[in-house]
């Protein structure tokens, strides 16, 4: 696991403040500006947010803390229950706005407007905020106001026209990838308004269509269009390759399928696969010439100039189908735990580069409860940290009483919202520092991989179940990659 830190161990977000206004659509990005080290603050509605109902759940037990996809959206998060309709605690919002540098929102275009809460209103309040918005089609335009759940966003994105078998109709790509991409590019739009912000002191309304995120994935489709005029279709996983590659795709074991991916630059070359063909005697003629020296070039550089050469491709192509055949026949008397183990045991690969012992331990990993080098398992909710009723009181809030005593540090202040019974849940916050004009140096560390989250879910401090669950979350940065899209406001 990856930490991104500045050359003094700083995250490079660390000054940053984050009001987490965003639904299943944009929980990612925020994620990814707290891995970075910003302070994010999760404000969700009275009565949870909806996405800690969604499956999958720890045990299989269903609960507003056991949600596995709603933990790993919000790993490094604060969170607070705010209704930003109601008065009181439209109130409260504001005066978190006046201590922020970012507020991320996927309402409905003009729902922040029609609540006093624009862009327009947000820069009155907090000089310099930035409001990035994250929808189906954007915030202007024919289609702005469409509803977008994430399969529209992949269909009228493309790629779903691209993905599975052509003789299938499209398939959804598994694991809602029109949210993660909407929110890639929204992390990346903010971070580059943020860095037009330390240049400049302007702020910027971000506006992120997920459809515009999606269609980046297309591969060559658009290409294919505007240079010969012709749709690409779906060709299951051979790419723009009209035969099946051997090694990559799903192959059929004893008791189940596998899926490969042998030649690519992350994992084993076809010499690993071949050499333990060759061991177990069952490569036929693969480990003859010519087929040996043709299989162990199999990877993605042979592959990008296979159609290159006219005269010879309707032989390569052939030769590719035979070693296929050699090739299901060996996978079809492995059982899908053996190939899973040996591909690991002779990758001999990870972050740091080669290596000569394996990267994953022999089977049962569950026998220790880790494995060498991966951490042991956190569990659910994992290592215990201090209660989130150490960090949030209960207290009658002086008039004026949102800032932060005299000598409080960014990291130690307190953090509640909402009233009952003429009690303030107090925010005691300091103004957030504002960086300084800068291009960090950044410095990856390697850490040892673990299980995360790890997340401490308490009951709402006042006992109210309808407003919801508030969590801590420890310090787990990671490296994301990003890009984006940004459009002055």
């Amino acid at each position: 696991m990856s930490a991104v830190t500045l050359g003094n161990g700083t995250g490079a977000l660390d000054d940053v403040r984050v009001l987490d206004l965003a639904g299943e659509i944009g929980q990612y990005c925020t994620k990814l500006l707290a891995d970075l080290g910003a302070d994010v603050i999760k404000i969700e509605p009275s009565g949870g947010d909806p996405v800690r109902h969604l499956p999958p759940f720890h045990g299989d037990e269903e609960g507003v803390d056991r949600s596995l996809y709603w933990l790993n959206l919000n790993t490094n998060k604060r969170s607070i229950t705010l209704d930003i309709e109601k008065p009181e605690d439209h109130a409260s919002f504001e005066k978190l706005v006046a201590t922020a540098d970012v507020v991320v929102e996927t309402f409905d275009p003009g729902y922040l407007d029609s609540l006093g809460l624009g862009y327009e209103t947000l820069s009155k309040i907090r000089s310099g905020i930035i409001l990035t918005s994250i929808t189906g089609f954007g915030q202007t335009g024919a289609h702005a106001h469409y509803k977008a759940p994430d399969i529209v966003g992949v269909a009228m994105g493309g790629i779903m026209w691209l993905a599975g078998d052509p003789r299938d109709p499209p398939n959804v790509p598994p694991w809602k990838q029109g949210y993660i991409s909407a929110s890639i590019h929204a992390a990346g739009g903010t971070l580059t308004a943020l860095y037009h912000r330390d240049l400049t002191g302007e702020g910027q309304h971000v506006d992120v269509s997920m459809q515009e995120a999606v269609s980046i994935a297309q591969e060559t489709a658009m290409q294919t269009w505007d240079m010969i005029t012709a749709l690409r279709t779906r060709n299951a996983h051979k790419g723009v390759i009209p035969v099946d590659v051997p090694g990559i795709g799903p192959y059929e074991c004893s008791d189940g399928w596998v899926f490969g991916y042998v030649g690519s630059p992350a994992g084993a070359t076809w010499g690993d696969l071949l050499a333990w063909m060759i061991e177990e005697g069952k490569a036929e003629d693969l480990a003859e010439e010519p087929c040996k020296s043709f299989c162990e070039g199999l990877n993605l550089r042979f592959l990008s100039t296979l159609t290159q050469d006219p005269a010879t491709i309707a032989e390569k192509f052939q030769r590719m189908a035979h070693i296929n055949v050699v090739l299901r026949r060996f996978v079809k008397t492995k059982a899908k735990w053996e190939m899973y183990e040996q591909a690991a045991l002779r990758t001999r690969f990870d972050a740091g580069g080669h290596r000569e012992e394996p990267t994953a331990p022999a089977p049962p990993l569950a026998d220790a409860g880790r494995a060498p080098g991966a951490g042991r398992d956190a569990g659910i909710p994992g290592a215990t940290i201090p209660p989130i009723r150490d960090t949030v009181g209960d207290s009658q809030a002086p008039a004026g009483g949102w800032g932060a005593p005299e000598g409080s540090s960014r990291r130690s202040r307190k953090l509640a919202v909402g009233g009952q019974n003429g009690h303030e849940h107090r925010i005691e916050i300091s103004q957030p520092r504002r960086r300084q004009p800068r291009l960090p140096r950044y410095r990856f560390r390697r850490a040892g991989a673990r299980l995360h989250p790890r997340l401490v879910l308490q009951p709402d401090d006042v006992g109210r179940a309808d407003e919801g669950v508030r969590a801590q979350a420890p310090r787990d940065r990671r490296r994301p990659a990003w890009h984006g899209r940004v459009r002055q406001a």
